[in-house]
């Protein structure tokens, strides 16, 4: 009797014994778990990221917010100082070419044409091309009234000016309803231009105008004695081209228009049916 009692105590502590094993082994397995889920929810938390007090990469200054309301005109890249890696800082700038910039920054801002109109001299003489290509942009912006102004800086010696004033004034030239006016602007530019792109451009603006304002820009070009050697050769050949005649003289000119010219058509009157004079 004694001897199954302690068989059976025996057994009872062989058996809490085993559940003290498992409850261990529980609770480790729980703090693994723990720990692993802590990990986890920190791993989410970086992921997602607190709120950041980052700034945007670049914040527009008024100026530049006022440059956009204007109609958008992509600025030209030099391209020799993106190959050197010049990041266009103007550290070198000489006192008088930055106290140009900082006027023409003001002007534009105050939407004064007429601030900008007198700063063409000074600017012009000036040997930093980037300060001649801020007025040009300048000017620009202010569409057919500051075509005019675009002329002196349409023969610039730097590609990125010559080019920027071209741009500028062609893009303008759509806005020019009266197409007397056109042809006398076209006929002023190609007096100044040495382009041979940019005179062709201007010539082709011709070829939808009437056939005698066409000719007559296409004389005065010739023999107005203002033009470059580029500028003639082209009117001169645009004029063999409407002719199907080299250019000899004015009387040849008048003579050919008097033989061939035909007034384009009127819109009929919308009473008597009559064509408008």
């Amino acid at each position: 009797m004694i001897k199954v009692k302690r068989l059976v105590g025996s057994v009872l502590a062989l058996l809490a014994l085993a559940a003290v094993v498992v409850m261990c082994v529980i609770g480790r397995r729980s703090d693994a778990g723990g720990s692993e889920s802590s990990v986890e929810q920190k791993g989410a938390h970086e992921a997602v990221g607190a709120p950041t007090s980052r700034r945007p990469a670049s914040v527009r200054s008024p100026t530049s917010r006022k440059r956009a309301d204007r109609k958008s005109r992509p600025r030209r890249v030099d391209v020799a100082k993106a190959d050197s890696g010049d990041d266009g800082d103007d550290d070198d700038m000489s006192p008088a070419d930055r106290r140009l910039m900082d006027a023409i920054e003001q002007a534009s801002d105050d939407d004064d044409l007429d601030r900008l109109v007198k700063l063409i001299p000074e600017v012009s003489a000036s040997t930093n091309a980037e300060v001649r290509s801020e007025l040009v942009d300048a000017i620009g912006w202010f569409d057919v009234k500051g075509m005019n102004h675009l002329l002196p800086f349409m023969a610039d010696q730097d590609d990125n000016v010559r080019e920027s004033a071209i741009d500028n004034w062609t893009s303008s030239l759509g806005e020019v309803e009266d197409e007397k006016l056109r042809a006398q602007m076209v006929g002023a530019v190609m007096q100044v231009l040495t382009d041979e792109d940019a005179l062709e451009s201007m010539v082709n603006e011709l070829i939808d105008m009437d056939e005698r304002l066409a000719l007559q820009t296409l004389v005065d070009v010739i023999e107005g004695g203002k033009a470059a050697s580029q500028g003639i050769a082209a009117a001169r050949e645009q004029y063999e081209f409407l002719t199907g005649e080299e250019y000899t003289t004015i009387d040849a000119a008048n003579q050919w228009l008097a033989e061939n010219y035909e007034p384009p058509e009127q819109e009929s009157d919308a009473a008597g049916g009559e064509r408008k004079q």
